[in-house]
This record gives structure tokens, C-alpha cells and sequence, in this order.
């Protein structure tokens, strides 16, 4: 009698995830398109998790545990495999995502572009005002984007 080994090798754990990869592509789709539950309000309804486990990576220091883990090698495969078709097509894919984003965007930053232009701009130190409100302009834009 054959007995397999604990736990199979690297390689032929890879090539069983590559096969259910291949194969799973539509049972993705099917499975975005047929929720078991609304992944918005299960998100909002799972903060205290989240703010709970963001706790405990800063505590742990995971973030700059996980960057040394990283090969940087591997992300630039990742990208030359996916190729810059793959990149556009992805991109593209988001642009009702985008266009939805800059009807919030345009309004907030015109106010904060028209707010500095109101500024006087005569001297250096008047210049060096208008730089420094544009980067707290743009940053308040980007605390209404997130909701804070």
C-alpha cells in the first residue's frame, strides 16, 4: 500500500492552484454577481474586527514583517506577465468606478483651486501661502473622499 507523503511539495501544490485557478474563472463571475450577502454592510457591520486587527498588525509590526518578505522580483514578473493589455483592460474595467468618483472630486477640488487663486500672490511669501493651502486643500478633499 502507497502511503503519500504528510503534505505534498511545493510544485505540486502550485500546479493543483493553478488548475483551480484556470478552472474557476466563472464561478467567480457567477459568484460576484450572486451574493450571499451584502459585502458593503457586512464591512461597515465588521469595523470593530477590522480596527481590532489593524491594532494588532501595527502592535506586531506586520507591515514592515510582511515588506521583508516581499521579492520585488517577483512583482515586476507579475507585471511583465500580465503585460500592459492586461494593465489597460483592468483599468478600463473601472471607469464607471472613476467617472463616479470625479463627479465628488471635481466640485471639492474646484473650491479649493478657486480658494488659492483668490489668495494674494505678490510675494514670495504670498506664493509660499497659496503652495502650502493647495497641499491642505487637496488634503481636506481627500478627508471628504473618505468620509472624515
Amino acid at each position: 500500500m502507497a502511503i503519500r507523503p504528510a503534505y505534498p511539495d511545493a510544485g505540486t501544490l502550485s500546479r493543483k492552484w493553478k488548475e483551480g485557478v484556470q478552472n474557476a474563472g466563472e464561478h467567480w463571475v457567477e459568484g460576484i454577481q450572486n451574493p450571499r450577502a451584502d459585502f458593503k454592510a457586512e464591512a461597515i457591520k465588521a469595523n470593530p474586527a477590522y480596527k481590532a486587527g489593524v491594532q494588532k498588525a501595527i502592535a506586531e509590526d506586520a507591515w514592515v514583517k510582511g515588506m521583508q518578505a516581499t521579492d520585488p522580483n517577483e512583482a515586476i514578473a507579475t507585471a511583465v506577465a500580465v503585460g500592459a493589455s492586461g494593465y489597460v483592460a483592468g483599468a478600463l474595467a473601472r471607469g464607471a468606478k472613476h467617472e463616479r468618483v470625479m463627479q465628488r472630486v471635481v466640485p471639492l477640488m474646484t473650491a479649493a483651486v478657486n480658494a488659492v487663486r483668490a489668495m494674494p500672490a505678490v510675494t514670495d511669501a504670498d506664493r509660499e501661502n497659496r503652495a502650502v493651502a493647495m497641499i491642505r486643500g487637496g488634503r481636506e478633499v481627500g478627508k471628504k473622499l473618505a468620509g472624515r
